[in-house]
This record gives C-alpha cells, structure tokens and sequence, in this order.
C-alpha cells in the first residue's frame, strides 16, 4: 500500500535535486560550472541508488508497474556525441583535452534524462513537476534582484545563481513559452480549435511565475536571449493566428507560411534601416541599437573567424570532442587585440559552429537527426500545450546558442535534456497504447550494469573536477 502511494509522489524525487542544482551555493561555488557539474553527478548517484536499488524491487515485489528505461531516446541523443569519434581517431587527440568531461557529463545527461522519465511517467506527474520549476524560477528571479546569495556574500545582481547572466537568461528562455502556456486556460481540439475554459488557481500560480521570469529577463537585459525569446513567441502567436484563419477563412498554409517568412526578413531590414538614420553616438551607446553595426558584433567575429579556420582544417569530421577550446588558442589571430579590445573571451561562442569543430559536416548532420526525428513526432501533437510549450523553449534555447555558449553549461543542458524527457513522456502516452514499456528480463544484471556505468564516469570525473581550481 506504502508504495502504491510513493508511486503517486515520485515527481518528488528530481524535483528536489532540481532544486538542488539551481540553489546558490556558497562562496566561489556559486559562480562555478563545475560546481553544478558535481551536484549533477551527486543527483545521479542519489536517482541510481533510490531508482534501481530500492523502488524498483519493491514495485516488482508489490506487482506495481515499472516502466522500462528509455532507451531507445538514449541512443538517439547520444548519436552527436558519437559522430564526434572519427574526428578524435584522425586528430589523434591532441586537441581534445575535454574528451573525458564531455564523455562523463554526457552520461551523466543520459542518467538523468532516463530517470526522469521513469519518475514522471505521466503528464500529472509532469505538470506537477513543473510547478516545482515554477518556484524554482521565482526563486533565482528573487536571488538576482536581492543581489547576494545566502551566505551574505556580494555579487553581481543578474548572474543569479549562474555566476554569468547568459547562463542565467538562458535558463529562463528555456521554461517560459511553457509556462506562459500554462497560464492562458484554453485546450486545443482535436481540429486544433482554442476552447476556452474557466480560470484556475493554477493559471494564477504560473502566471505569477511568468511575471517573475519575465522580470528577469528585463533585468538580465541578455540581447541574444531575448531575441531568442521574442522569436519563440512570435512563433506562437503565428501558429494561433494561422489556426483562426484556417477556422475563418480556410487559407493555405503555405501561402501563409510565405507570408511570415516575408515578415521575417522584413523586420530585421527594417531595424537595420531606421538604425543607419540615427548618428553613431546614440548607437553605440545602446547595447540593442549597435547591434547592426559592425562594432556591435566585432568580438564575435574575431572567435568565429577563428572557428572557421579550424573548420577548414577539419571540415568532414572536423576534431573530436573536447576540442573546441584548445582550438580557440590555436587559430585565434594573435593580432585580433590590436583591432579590438573586447575580446574577453576564450571561445567559439557558437553553438553551431563548435558542433562543426567537434564533428565537422558528419557530426552537424547527425546532430541534427535527433531534432528532425523529434519533429516527426511532434508535428502531430501541437494541440498539447506542453508539447507546445518545450518545444518553443527549445527553438529559443538553440537560437541563444547561436551566439553564446551558455547552451553548454551543466544547468541550462540539465533543463534542455528535462523538456526533452518531456516531450518523450507526452509523445510516448499519446501513442494508442498510451503505455511505457514495462521490465522484462532480469533486472538485477541491467542494475549492475548501469551502476558500473556510474562508477567509470564518477573515477573520469574526478580528475577534470579537481583541475578546475
């Protein structure tokens, strides 16, 4: 009986080491990747331990259901770091010297994708748990304005508990077109027609998470990431608008596609315009405004370009994993600080382009098979909100990523590989069976197998850990 009703609560479980990742920390921990690199290897154990050893026998032992883990999504999104092998066997690893940590933390991501799912379960154990997401984001937007963290300790206003405002915008880009939908009380049809409905103590709670995270966002005052954002959301709004004038006036989805496509070239033109109108002092002085001129972008230029050279050097399967940064030093113009004194920083700042570094054209190809599987799937289940909302954050997520590396720190990939344990929970129960699939086999050589798994990747860890102070 005891676990019948633990079965009801497991959302519990990743729920408070979410918690635990974003919390402040203390001293230099709480400016530190690393540091949530640790508590996310922590986590696993923690899920490893209570998961295989504990609930699961006792399910079994009580006749109580237990889903099998996902592992077919496991190898799908393991497929990218795969693609990035032929690389490292034909560098020959002298550049890869994040091999191991990106090895570990992969599997990590993969732990934790794995037990979420089995925790979750259903969509109320979802929409549970994102109440805890709710509170964890009111929570950071709290720690940012206040400006210290618990142990009285000073620090800069919009890094929150992320050490770096990118990182912090990054998060909250990633949950908000979610939670923005559960706060509009409407569901959609089976025809994709909005039918409202009453308003909840529910809509109230998350739209005062929205509130909040929206609040942190004006303060983080992150170009990229809200660029991201308003592109998600504008994304949204074309989707809701297309579906009233296919209710009204029955028009083609492809000449409307056409049309926003238009639009979409029309507006970024448009800015680029009215900015060339204003004299150079009023541009430069607005972090936004000088964005359409070359100033604006100078920095980045300087490390793209530099990505690109080592591109060329390594285009089909380009260095392996764990490259990316030793490649920066290496191709970097040593004159680039004669012509521009704002690179302060020391890496590609491009998600795409550090995919093309570690994998080359053969690892952008396959890292993108896990997106246009997913969209396979998702196409079809736009009437849920959830499945709406995670995959917007995504779109949003990946458009950061274009110009900033904040995708790749350990909490924002945490909360991408979550929306993605999402999304795999909503398409899995959509399915005419509406089931997971349950155990079979012995389960005892599956748990020993896994707990070695952990044990290899804790012993690669510790190294790279240790040499990060």
């Amino acid at each position: 009986m005891i676990f019948s009703k633990i079965g009801t609560k497991l959302y519990l479980i990743p729920a408070s080491l979410f918690i635990l990742m974003i919390a402040n920390g203390f001293g230099v921990f709480n400016d530190s990747n690393i540091y949530k690199t640790s508590l996310l290897y922590l986590s696993v154990v923690i899920l490893y331990v209570l998961i295989e050893w504990y609930l699961i026998p006792n399910f079994i032992k009580n006749n109580i259901t237990v889903n099998r883990l996902p592992y077919v999504l496991i190898l799908l999104l393991t497929i990218p770091m795969i693609a990035t092998v032929p690389g490292l066997l034909i560098s020959g690893g002298d550049v890869n010297y994040n091999i191991k940590h990106e090895m570990t933390i992969h599997a990590a991501y993969m732990f934790w994708v794995s037990y979420l799912v089995w925790s979750l379960r259903d969509r109320q154990g979802v929409e549970k748990f994102l109440y805890v997401v709710g509170g964890a984001i009111i929570y950071l937007v709290l720690v940012g304005f206040i400006g210290m963290d618990i142990t009285g300790r000073d620090g800069l206003i919009t890094n929150s508990t992320f050490g770096n405002k990118n990182y912090y915008s990054n998060f909250l880009i990633l949950w908000m077109p979610l939670i923005f939908l559960m706060v509009l009380p409407f569901n959609l049809g089976k025809d994709r027609v909005v039918e409202w409905s009453t308003w909840r103590r529910k809509n109230s709670y998350f739209a005062v998470v929205f509130i909040f995270a929206v609040a942190g966002m004006y303060q983080a005052q992150t170009r990229s990431a809200i660029v991201g954002l308003v592109g998600a959301f504008s994304l949204l709004g074309s989707y809701f608008l297309f579906l009233f004038l296919k209710k009204k006036y029955s028009i083609r989805g492809s000449y409307y596609l056409a049309a926003i496509v238009f639009l979409a070239l029309l507006i970024p033109t448009l800015f680029f315009w009215i900015v060339s109108q204003l004299d150079e002092q009023t541009v430069r002085s607005s972090r936004f405004l000088s964005l359409a001129t070359w100033y604006g972008w100078s920095a980045r230029f300087v490390s793209w370009q530099a990505a690109l050279n080592s591109i060329m050097d390594a285009p089909w399967f380009g260095w392996g994993a764990g490259s990316s940064l030793s490649l920066f030093f290496q191709y970097v113009p040593v004159e680039s600080r004669l012509f521009n004194d704002a690179r302060n920083f020391s890496h590609v700042h491009n998600e795409w382009l550090e995919i093309l570094q570690e994998g080359g054209i053969f690892g952008l190809l396959l890292f993108m098979l896990p997106i246009v599987v997913g969209a396979y799937y998702i196409k079809g289940l736009l009437d849920q909100k959830v499945v709406l909302g995670a995959s917007l954050g995504i779109i949003a997520y990946l458009f950061h990523g274009t110009f900033s590396l904040a995708t790749r720190m350990t909490i924002n990939e945490v909360s991408l590989y979550t929306l993605i344990a999402i999304l795999f929970i909503s398409i899995v129960r959509s399915r005419k069976d509406g089931q997971q699939k349950s155990y079979q086999g012995n389960v005892a050589i599956g748990r020993l197998a896994r707990g070695g798994v952990i044990i290899v990747m804790i012993f690669l860890s510790i190294p790279v850990l240790q040499g990060s102070y």
